[in-house]
């Protein structure tokens, strides 16, 4: 029977990119072990099936990287592009928004370090701006931040939607992790402008400065964000530009057919007949 294992990210990539962002020894330590066991796993498992599929190219190179000879396929996730879409809210006008489950280190990081480096920058120019964080089970690190000027944290929220198309520009200071990063996805699908750092951003195709705006550092990030709080029309053109870009090749009916070709290539091979050469490699 042919087999397809959707891996989704590569594992010992992920014990990597977490340790990079623990910050306490019970974590490091975890994660470090992680970094032990997770390669053999994927080198026991991997060989097992016709093709691993993964959601970014990163993700794939790692994984032949530690598992040679592995059979990979590239299929990006996709985003319900129905279900995120722009709602007919209230815009707060100067209000920043982040979304993600605030217990994963690298949302974690993200937040903390947009709030340390990068929030204070922008309360400079523009001192009514306020920083959203929405996401269940907040991090110690992250409910630390209540309190501070500017920043409100909601962990409770039943529906996401309204409150994220409410805010002006969706920030994501992810500098760390792997696959896809669907909270971005999900962002432009609701037509919020961008701005990301560009690690984030890897495995999405879309342009800095056509579909959202990209800084590694903190005063160009804190700069994008202000350009974007004060110029509606370019806020408008990324907004509008990002919701395309979802429409026309992360729609879930996308990713639907690529697993389809994978299927009928996959059982081709098992029948000793050639392979579709326009399909994904």
């Amino acid at each position: 029977i042919p087999k397809i294992l959707s891996a989704h990210d590569s594992r010992s990539l992920r014990a990597v990119e977490m340790r990079r962002c623990a910050t306490t020894w019970w974590e490091k330590s975890y994660y470090r072990l992680r970094g032990l066991v997770d390669p053999r796993f994927e080198r026991l498992v991997y060989p097992r099936f016709d093709r691993c599929v993964f959601v970014a190219a990163r993700d794939v190179e790692a994984a032949r990287a530690a598992v040679p000879g592995v059979r990979t396929a590239l299929i990006p996730n996709g985003v319900d592009a129905e279900h995120f879409h722009p709602m007919d809210v209230p815009k707060e006008a100067a209000t920043l928004v982040f979304h993600g489950h605030l217990g994963y280190l690298p949302n974690v990081d993200a937040v903390v370090a947009f709030a340390d480096s990068i929030f204070p920058l922008i309360r400079r120019r523009v001192p009514e701006a306020v920083f959203h964080v929405i996401g269940a089970e907040p991090h110690p690190s992250v409910l630390a931040l209540r309190g501070r000027p500017g920043i409100r944290l909601s962990a409770d929220l039943a529906d996401l939607r309204a409150a994220v198309c409410a805010a002006s520009v969706y920030v994501c200071r992810l500098r760390h992790g792997t696959g896809i990063k669907n909270k971005l996805l999900e962002a432009m699908a609701m037509g919020l402008p961008v701005v990301t750092h560009p690690s984030a951003f890897e495995g999405i195709d879309g342009t800095d400065g056509t579909h959202m705006l990209a800084a590694a550092e903190p005063a160009p990030f804190a700069e994008h964000v202000v350009r974007l709080i004060q110029d509606r029309d370019l806020s408008a053109r990324l907004a509008a530009a990002g919701r395309r870009l979802v429409e026309e090749r992360y729609a879930w009916v996308s990713r639907a057919r690529e697993f389809e070709q994978l299927y009928e290539d996959v059982i081709r091979e098992r029948n000793g007949r050639p392979v579709n050469p326009a399909a994904r490699p």
